[in-house]
């Protein structure tokens, strides 16, 4: 039997000492890459999340998506009709490794973001980090479009208050309201609905307000429609609140849209 002093098991127990020794310097040292790459992507996160514009977010990203992933060069291309199409920053030509993960916006594919990489710099985290960099700038072009949308929408309800508003009124100031259906107007709780007995809600407007129904329905403006009928912007004005008035409605789309489903279809 081999003596448990003899140089034989010293040099064993050494060397197995050493080898514990580096397997824990490599996890630390990964530990570490690890941490870094997490911290770089969240920052990178914050960045594209704090674009207010769209041209912000061009100018931003390729530089936060490079910092982030470590790549040598990142570039966003888009993909429309299945076609690609270069778009933000370029690849080098010598590239040796290029991980590319789709850019999703409400489940389809409008890009690619492609980062080239030194052979040897790739590994399974930096496939999965780049994937999350373009689930992160896809997130942040439909946020985006959502804010120009809802901005949209603040536009086209100001400009049905002011249309709304009566004669030598103003619609500036948070406190005003958009206008609301009247007691007995449909829509409003307790309130009888002619339409729901299966009568025309319009049967009731002048044919002015009728005119002015029509008119709407095609999409024109009050002054427009005050150029069709040669009157005032106020009268549009009041024929419009008395359509809104007879539909029930909140303002003037869905006052078209009844209108519409209203209206006698031809075989």
């Amino acid at each position: 039997m081999t003596d448990a002093g003899s140089p034989a098991l010293r040099e064993a127990a050494r060397v197995a000492l050493a080898a514990e020794a580096r397997e824990q310097r490599l996890r630390q040292a990964r530990r570490t890459t690890t941490e870094r790459r997490q911290q770089a992507v969240e920052a990178a996160l914050d960045e594209l999340r704090a674009c207010a514009t769209t041209r912000e977010l061009v100018d931003r990203a390729p530089r936060s998506l490079r910092s982030a992933c470590g790549a040598r060069h990142v570039a966003l291309s888009r993909v429309r009709d299945g076609v690609r199409t270069p778009w933000l920053g370029d690849l080098a030509d010598d590239a040796e490794v290029v991980v590319v993960a789709p850019v999703r916006v409400d489940a389809a594919v409008v890009g690619l973001l492609e980062a080239q990489f030194d052979e040897g710099d790739v590994d399974d985290g930096t496939i999965e980090v780049v994937a999350r960099l373009a689930g992160a700038v896809g997130r942040a072009f439909a946020g985006l479009a959502e804010r120009a949308r809802l901005r949209a929408q603040e536009r086209t309800v100001a400009r049905l208050r002011e249309a709304l508003a009566p004669p030598g009124t103003t619609t500036d100031g948070a406190a005003d309201e958009l206008p609301t259906a009247e007691p007995g107007d449909r829509g409003v709780p307790g309130a009888t609905s002619a339409t729901a007995a299966g009568a025309d809600p319009f049967a009731t407007l002048t044919p002015r307000q009728r005119q002015t129904l029509d008119l709407m329905a095609l999409g024109l403006s009050n002054g427009e429609i005050a150029d069709r009928l040669l009157v005032g912007v106020p009268t549009v004005k009041s024929h419009v609140g008395a359509v809104l008035r007879a539909a029930g409605a909140l303002n003037r789309a869905e006052a078209v849209k009844r209108y519409v489903e209203t209206r006698p279809t031809s075989d």
